[in-house]
């Protein structure tokens, strides 16, 4: 994100989904995320609120209080029919629409009791915090901002992951009848670790990096410091709706197909051959 240029001037005629700009650019793509039961209450308020440009990048760019959400057809056009199955592809325009729009987000209600106090507490918890190159945050600001757009993006590139891959373990299904026994016990075992993985995704919690200097050339200096539990609960419960929680447990639906898969699954292993010695 890039929110020091100076102002931004839209780059013309939209060639997102749909041919449109403006405050009706993400409405397709935001109603097909939502039937997949993605979070989206969050951008649709920034589509509202703040100004979105046709962009070859993907950035909150503009002055101080003149901001603007720059998005490209790069991260759009993937999301014009977002379906979680085997072709997979979307996972990493999602997580750049949600990085920036939590960016956008924030900005927009930068003036609101609530997320002033979250931002002055963040910014004392990440004052001084330790940075992964060493020494610690000179700009605790930058940090607090990435923290929060990295967590989300995260998030939800993780579920859609999971959900990619519970498609990919239905597919499995209806094609087991050309598998032999090894090749199946893998596919077998991949679905069974499903939740484990969401799980280690779920527990990961240091988010966020400042820049070692303001320039071309510049470097992302990562910290150490796990991300606040009051801006991870914003996060969650704000932004994310308390659609993605830590624990795969958390997911009822997910559970439920994931289960029936794995057992419907594990009932087509071929039997293994008796030995003839």
């Amino acid at each position: 994100m890039d929110t020091r240029g100076g102002p931004c001037v839209s780059t013309g005629r939209c060639a997102f989904p749909g041919g449109k700009r403006g405050l009706t650019m993400l409405t397709p793509i935001l109603d097909a995320l939502e039937k997949q039961g993605m979070p989206v209450a969050f951008l649709r308020h920034v589509e509202a609120h703040v100004p979105l440009v046709a962009s070859d990048t993907d950035a909150l760019r503009g002055w101080k209080w003149d901001m603007q959400l720059h998005l490209s057809a790069g991260t759009l056009r993937p999301l014009a029919n977002p379906v979680p199955d085997t072709i997979g592809g979307e996972a990493a325009p999602i997580h750049t629409l949600y990085h920036e729009g939590t960016h956008a987000f924030l900005y927009s209600k930068r003036a609101e009791p609530a997320v002033v106090r979250l931002r002055e507490e963040a910014l004392r918890y990440y004052r001084d915090a330790g940075l992964a190159v060493g020494g610690t945050a000179t700009d605790p600001a930058r940090i607090v901002e990435e923290a929060a757009a990295d967590y989300v993006a995260h998030r939800a590139a993780m579920l859609w992951r999971t959900m990619e891959a519970l498609a990919e373990a239905a597919e499995i299904e209806r094609t087991a009848g050309g598998m032999n026994r090894s090749k199946m016990e893998e596919q077998v075992k991949k679905c069974a670790e499903l939740p484990h993985e969401y799980n280690r995704k779920g527990a990961q919690l240091v988010f966020g990096y400042q820049n070692n200097f303001w320039g071309y050339g510049s470097r992302q200096l990562m910290t150490t410091k796990p991300i606040s539990f009051a801006l991870k609960n914003y996060c969650d419960q704000v932004i994310l709706q308390g659609k993605i929680p830590d624990c795969f447990d958390g997911l009822p639906e997910r559970v439920r197909q994931h289960g029936e898969l794995l057992g419907r699954l594990r009932r087509l292993l071929p039997v293994e051959a008796a030995a003839t010695y």
